[in-house]
This record gives structure tokens, sequence and C-alpha cells, in this order.
């Protein structure tokens, strides 16, 4: 023991000595770190662009019609706060969750400082597609505006010459795909769930708004053990394939073994997935 201590003491001198400083990671394209998928990189490899691991939405719109200033070709955090700000001003939205205002109120990975990227950020995204994953072949809405009705988009359809497409506004068709920057790293945050049993859709396809939120919650888990102890609307958790705690409610029953779950670790968050039985509990609310 004294000798591992006289070890380590020798080590903190020998950094002193030659003027060291504790070593940084490094990363490469396609790591998985904070919450996402590293898809862009700085020269120093050490802070990057994070995309989170799945489509949030696929049917929202990027606002209504108005100019906002939000034309920042590369700075999509500065382009959701202004058109979240404007949002805010508003009490009718051209759809019920703004592409910008969804990533600004996201939590997804631990992590709440998400936002809509700007065309730049959203190109390269683009680029780097197969590295990210789980892109589907429509437009993607940037944050970065055109002029009072039209939003820079991406077109991920196969085959397109075309990539960057000037859209509508309010058309209500669009994809959104949340970044994040690693250079504005933060300890992530505690489990910040919504959760309402009662507003469990009655079909899969239909939409979801968990609005009771509850940053600490007094719960219990429990495993199921049959297919018919599973009951449409019950609140579930699993594991997602990034080590995220997912909650969600189930809507379907997929014959003996599997179920349709829609998850929403945070308002307005969408995404359907199919789980076995054994990788999810039930879990209860403790008032």
């Amino acid at each position: 023991m004294k000798a591992v201590a006289i070890s380590i003491i020798g080590f903190a001198l020998l950094k002193l000595a030659v003027g060291q400083t504790d070593i940084k990671q490094v990363f490469s394209i396609g790591d998985h770190f904070g919450g996402g998928i590293i898809f862009s990189l700085d020269p120093s490899g050490q802070h990057g662009l994070i995309a989170a691991p799945f489509d949030q939405i696929n049917n929202t719109c990027w606002g209504d019609d108005g100019w906002i200033g939000a034309s920042f070709v590369n700075e999509g955090t500065v382009n959701t706060k202004k058109i979240v700000t404007f949002m805010k001003t508003k009490q009718l939205f051209a759809c019920k969750m703004p592409a910008a205002c969804l990533c600004d109120s996201l939590t997804l990975g631990g992590y709440s400082d998400w936002y809509l990227p700007s065309i730049n950020e959203l190109k390269e995204m683009y680029e780097n597609q197969k590295v990210i994953g789980g892109f589907v072949g429509w437009f993607y809405c940037s944050s970065t505006e055109v002029d009072k009705r039209h939003c820079f988009t991406v077109d991920f359809r196969p085959g397109r010459k075309k990539q960057i497409v000037n859209l509508p506004k309010i058309y209500k068709g669009y994809v959104v795909r949340c970044i994040r920057n690693s250079a504005n790293e933060i300890p992530p945050i505690q489990e910040n769930l919504k959760l309402n049993k009662n507003s469990a859709p009655e079909k899969s396809s239909d939409e979801l708004i968990l609005d009771k939120v509850q940053t600490t919650m007094n719960r219990k888990e429990t495993k199921y053990h049959n297919i018919t102890d599973v009951k449409s609307g019950d609140i579930v958790k699993f594991m997602s394939p990034y080590g995220d705690a997912i909650f969600g409610i189930i809507v379907e029953r997929r014959g003996n073994n599997k179920v349709k779950i829609k998850t929403y670790p945070t308002a307005g968050f969408l995404l359907t997935v199919e789980e076995d039985l054994k990788n999810i509990s039930k879990v209860e609310l403790i008032n």
C-alpha cells in the first residue's frame, strides 16, 4: 500500500515538473458521446457536434410566417433561441410543436441543451448520415430562415442532385433531428420525466402529449412475467442501445413476447419502438 502511495505521489510530481496538464480525450466521427453521435469535430478533436441518435419528429413545421432574424448559417444555437423567443410571443402556432421549440425543450441522454441545426450543420449531418444512422428519405428543416415565409431544408431523399431546398415555414411535414455542441458540455441532468397515464393514445398513430412533469419520482419497477400482464396504457422503462433510460407508454401488444411502445423523454418527443417483453419493466408511481 505504501509503495502504491509513493508511486502516485511520484507521478504527480513528475507531471508538475514537466508542466503537463490532464490528458484530454480526443474523439472521432461516429463516437457515441454526450447523449448522441459525434458527426463533426474541430481541429483539436476534443470538441464537436453531436446528433441525436434518432429523429425527434417527422410531421411538424418550422413555425409561423414572419422574419425573425434566424439567418445564421453556422450557429444553430443562436437561430434556435431567436425562434423560441419569437414563438413565445404568439398564441397560435402553425403547428403544435415548431421544430426549434421541440429541440429547445428536448431532454435526451441526460442533456437538455439540444437545438435545431443551422443549414450548414444540417448539411454536415447529411454528409455523415451513414455514420449517424436512422435518417428517413425526406426533408429535414434547419433553423436558418430564408425570408418571411421560407426556411432552408436538406433533402435526404436518395439520388437527389439538389440537397439544399427552400420550402415554406408552415409546411407540416418536416422531419427534425436535434443536435448539441460538446464545447458547451454540461453535466447530465437528473431524470426529467413527463408522464400522464390517462393520456395514453387509443392507437399507435395518435399523438400523445405528456404534460405532468415530475423531476423527482417515487416509483417502483417490476418486470413483466407474462404477456397477459401487459395492458395498453402501462408506463414502462427500458434501456436504449446507447445506455439511456427510456420511459414510454405501451400502445399495442405484438404476439406473445413483444409490445409496441410510444416513448416520450420530453414533451413533443415522438418515437415508436418495438421491445421484447423481457427487456422492459412496468413503472408504478408512488404518491
